[in-house]
């Protein structure tokens, strides 16, 4: 159903569609749930992918409803939405790529977004053909985790979808709906549809798309998703697109494995190399990446001076720039990173204090005792920490104690053979810099970095044996979700002290940002280990700020693993 192998055939820019499913019914413009299923298959919704080639064009659809198409002639690549008219299907050209198109394949995911995305076109042209769809939708009523709950489902048995089991259903009946262009039957009060649906348009969809899990299982998905990315490369020109790598590597972004042939599309077009030979340039490619943010386009030569200026990046001295040259891409990429997501309009600027201190550790002279994977780590907490204003120098002055109190640590161990001794030390500064900016302390030029760190214990202990009054609050929501046995959120107080002195760690001193919202603790058991897990929101959704096991010390690779899928959940059903 998939990967047919189809002939090259003549593809004209209108398709006329002799439906059988949409037609007038005792005079009324009505369609059941059954025929429109029907209908997005004959519109080729879950004909995932489709390959075809005339005298002019290489054509590659997506579920029927997106299409890339090269010039044979001018080697020019479009993109194209469809449009349904009657029963007349047009293609127009677009410059957005609706859903995401990976380059490099890693699951087959992201097809779901496709179907989904294919089936709301057909059931917005149904609609704007003005006609109505009709079907039942069961009617829940549950004897929920926390007291009686009401729900509504098109599925007879949505109890997965919903989160409870058949058993605690006390009642339930069948209402009959409609939706039409201009109206939607309402649902009766107390009613709802469950986390993550957004009307009742939106049920019906998803109903549709369940039913394609009969022949298009994950695997299937998968085969498309590979087929898919595999496809794109006869539309991608191999040195822009080498160009395009180097230029938006992201490691916070996790790498080029999620570069997308959107994005692709976009850097061709607003950036122009004008000299071949771009040597000079070394790891500044991922400042040429930030310009794609920004309005207009962008002629990029290998002079280094007017590259600074074209980049424009505000609290970034032209020394810092040239610095950065000369760094391991890695290294690069995460400074450009840093304030990339937090700024309007593509405005590129590092006058936040976290950004302040990355860029004059770059230039320490320390550093180059060190492997990549070490900096990347230490620059790594000042993205994570979000230094407030005043600290920076504090911060700094600790991590250039740090820094130099294990330079002769890589020589004489390495980092491969022990990067479980790298973690602990890594662990260490990051707990020294939650004291600086937690307590602001008094801090001395002269301190050694054993002194701060015998410091930030003491604080440590402070806060786990601190149970005075607070005008914070003793307990808060948290992220709604209904975790297993071997995960306990920490939403209160009296949780976070429990597990500081059980793990003998500052979660404690998270109270503030717990209550606040904006940090989510928990404790975690996995095959037979312990770890206290810190999640922060920002303004991509969530991200893991700290995995602890016992006083600090680094997890096992099993337990990283294992909350990284906790924070996949929090992704997608937090209730915030």
């Amino acid at each position: 159903m998939t990967f047919e192998d189809y002939k090259g055939q003549e593809v004209s820019s209108q398709e006329i569609f002799h439906s059988k499913f949409i037609r007038h019914k005792d005079n009324k413009k009505e369609i059941s749930l059954d025929d429109l299923f029907k209908l997005c298959v004959e519109r080729g919704v879950f004909r995932v992918i489709k390959k075809e080639t005339d005298s002019r064009y290489i054509h590659l659809t997506i579920c029927g409803t997106f299409r890339i198409r090269k010039n044979l002639s001018t080697n020019a690549v479009s993109r194209q939405l469809v449009c349904y008219k009657e029963e007349r299907r047009e293609w127009k050209n677009t410059k957005s790529t609706p859903c995401a198109t990976p380059l490099f394949f890693r699951t087959g995911h992201y097809i779901n977004e496709w179907i989904r995305f294919a089936i709301d076109k057909v059931i917005d042209s149904v609609l704007r053909e003005g006609f109505t769809i009709k079907g039942s939708m069961w009617l829940w009523d549950v004897d929920g985790y926390h007291g009686r709950d009401l729900y509504a489902s098109i599925s007879s048995k949505p109890y997965k979808e919903l989160g409870f089991h058949e058993h605690q259903v006390t009642s339930k009946e069948a209402l009959p709906f409609s939706i039409s262009s201009n109206k939607v039957t309402p649902l009766p009060k107390g009613y709802g549809y469950g986390f993550g649906v957004h009307g009742l348009k939106d049920l019906v969809s998803r109903l549709i798309e369940s039913r394609s899990w009969s022949f298009l299982d994950m695997k299937t998905r998968n085969d498309c998703g590979r087929h898919i990315a595999y496809s794109l490369w006869r539309f991608v020109d191999k040195n822009k697109c080498s160009l395009y790598l180097k230029a938006c590597h992201s490691v916070l972004g996790e790498g080029n494995l999620y570069s997308s042939f959107y994005s692709y599309l976009k850097f061709c077009e607003k950036i122009k190399v004008d000299d071949s030979d771009v040597s000079s340039i070394k790891s500044l490619w991922p400042f040429i990446g930030l310009l794609t943010k920004r309005n207009g386009r962008f002629i990029i030569s290998n002079k280094i001076r007017e590259l600074y200026e074209t980049i424009s990046p505000a609290g970034m001295s032209y020394a810092d720039f040239k610095a950065l040259r000369n760094t391991p891409i890695k290294i690069s990429a995460l400074i450009a990173d840093m304030p990339a997501s937090r700024l309007p309009n593509g405005i590129i600027s590092f006058e936040r204090e976290d950004c302040r201190i990355a860029l004059k550790l770059i230039r320490n002279p320390s550093l180059k005792m060190y492997p990549s994977t070490v900096i990347q780590r230490v620059l790594g907490n000042m993205i994570i920490s979000r230094v407030a204003n005043g600290l920076g120098d504090k911060v700094y002055r600790v991590c250039d104690k740090w820094l130099d109190y294990n330079k002769e640590l890589y020589e004489r161990i390495g980092f491969k053979k022990s990067e479980l001794r790298w973690n602990t030390e890594i662990n260490q500064l990051s707990h020294v810099i939650d004291w600086v900016r937690l307590s602001n302390p008094e801090i001395h030029k002269n301190q050694s970095w054993y002194s701060f760190w015998k410091l930030a214990e003491a604080w440590t202990r402070q806060q786990q044996e601190d149970h005075s009054e607070s005008d914070l609050p003793a307990e808060w929501a948290g992220t709604g979700i209904d975790w297993r046995d071997d995960v306990v959120e920490l939403t209160s107080r009296d949780l976070l002290i429990k597990e500081g002195m059980e793990m003998e760690h500052c979660v404690p001193s998270f109270h503030s940002q717990c209550a606040d919202g904006c940090y989510f603790a928990f404790s975690v058991k996995h095959n037979g280990e312990r770890s206290t897990l810190g999640v922060m929101k920002v303004d991509s959704g969530f991200k893991i700020d700290q995995v602890r096991g016992f006083d600090n010390a680094p997890v096992s690779k099993s337990m990283d693993n294992y909350c990284k899928k906790i924070l996949k959940k929090m992704i997608s059903q937090a209730v915030l």
